[in-house]
């Protein structure tokens, strides 16, 4: 027997590779919550907050994170006064429109998520999408903004406690109640219905919890069964599943409902799971769990989770660097037309980057003119006067207090 092969070898080696795991997966978190000292969780300032989160959705999370936020636009159209403006619209109930508003929607808040608050990009972002908001006027109700606000915070608050290898702590939900009630603000989104508007919040985390009883209450009042919810989820599901073989399309949707909670599954009007999927999918979501506490090394930095490029390029635009259905906004270099999933998608007669020459727009994009076609180079105006209003409410001192 080699020295490599005796069992008292093999066992050290196992122990110390688990411990070795355990130490580095938890260092992170020890670093941070040094690094932020934050025993007052109302002394967390906007940008610790947005650092904060920022490091939990390209480090620690990000496969959960990126599931969790896209499952929170999702969730939103188990609400029949969303799901039936956007069916009038059509940007995300057809398949002409939806790859599209889908990108453009997710790039808008990676956009608010990814760069410092009160930075030419964040504000930009977020000022265009007031503009987008503004063209509907009364026919998007401020409870229904609240409502979608709020998903952004709790569906990864959620998804994270319930499917990662460890849970978030109270500095880092505080962080991100803290984030989004600033962007809500920035929005011009009321939140006087929340009991701590009248004296204000003690932290991030009370704005957390009000916020989750309130969404809470609004689902059990108007998530009810609605046919334009079930089309418009219908097309985003096909999103969801674009990579999916057409054969697997079929179990894919099954999968899909076995994610949702029984109400949002009842308002869809979808149908429940086999009991087996079901246990499926929760065992799988399990085992990922204890397979990254306890085998898995953290992610380093340097392969951090980017979705969008860090900088402008020659253009004066951004560069989309993943993506997950049509590759809008991606930049067609050799690296991107030839990896693996290009082969795939290329098999599957799906386009890749630099097909179909300017329709998926390889130069970029500019947060200032996103949205559907015809919009194309309207309220510059009203986004500069609002992008300083922005910049005053999301200043990177601000607290919990203002």
């Amino acid at each position: 027997m080699s020295f490599l092969t005796r069992p008292d070898v093999l066992a050290t080696a196992a122990i110390g590779y688990l411990a070795t795991v355990r130490y580095f997966r938890n260092q992170r978190k020890t670093q941070k919550h040094q690094l932020y000292k934050h025993d007052d969780l109302s002394a967390i300032t906007l940008e610790d907050a947005q650092e904060i989160q920022l490091y939990l959705y390209e480090l620690e999370f990000p496969f959960i994170a990126q599931k969790a936020l896209e499952f929170a636009l999702f969730r939103t159209y188990g609400i029949p006064s969303i799901s039936g403006l956007l069916m009038h619209t059509k940007q995300l109930s057809s398949k002409a429109h939806s790859s599209k508003r889908m990108t453009d929607t997710s790039i808008l808040m990676l956009e608010t998520i990814k760069n410092p608050p009160g930075s030419k990009r964040a504000t930009e972002a977020l000022a265009r999408t007031n503009f987008l908001h503004s063209l509907y006027g009364a026919k998007i109700s401020n409870d229904d903004m609240l409502y979608t606000l709020g998903l952004f915070l709790l569906e990864p608050v959620r998804w994270i406690n319930k499917h990662e290898w460890r849970q978030l702590t109270d500095t880092e939900i505080a962080a991100m109640g803290l984030f989004w009630l600033k962007v809500g603000e920035g929005m011009k989104i009321d939140v006087s219905c929340l009991p701590g508007q009248k004296n204000g919040w003690k932290d991030g985390l009370q704005f957390m919890k009000e916020l989750e009883k309130w969404s809470d209450d609004y689902e059990v009042k108007y998530m009810v069964p609605a046919e334009s919810n079930k089309l418009t989820a219908d097309h985003t599901t096909d999103l969801l599943l674009y990579a999916v073989p057409d054969a697997f399309k079929d179990a894919g949707r099954k999968v899909v409902s076995a994610l949702m909670d029984s109400r949002l599954r009842r308002a869809m009007l979808y149908n429940n799971p086999p009991a087996m999927l079901q246990w499926l999918v929760d065992t799988g979501l399990a085992t990922r769990k204890l397979i990254l506490r306890h085998l898995v090394l953290p992610r380093p930095f340097s392969r951090r989770k980017q979705i969008i490029a860090d900088n402008v390029n020659e253009n004066g635009k951004i560069h989309k660097l993943i993506w997950d259905t049509e590759p809008w906004y991606v930049e067609p270099t050799f690296a991107n037309r030839w990896c693996l999933q290009s082969w795939i998608d290329w098999l599957a007669g799906r386009p890749i980057p630099g097909d179909e020459g300017d329709k998926f727009f390889p130069q970029g994009y500019k947060s200032a003119v996103m949205g559907p076609a015809f919009l194309a180079g309207k309220g510059l105006a009203q986004a500069e006067k609002d992008e300083e209003q922005i910049r005053n409410i999301m200043r990177a001192d601000a607290t919990i207090a203002g």
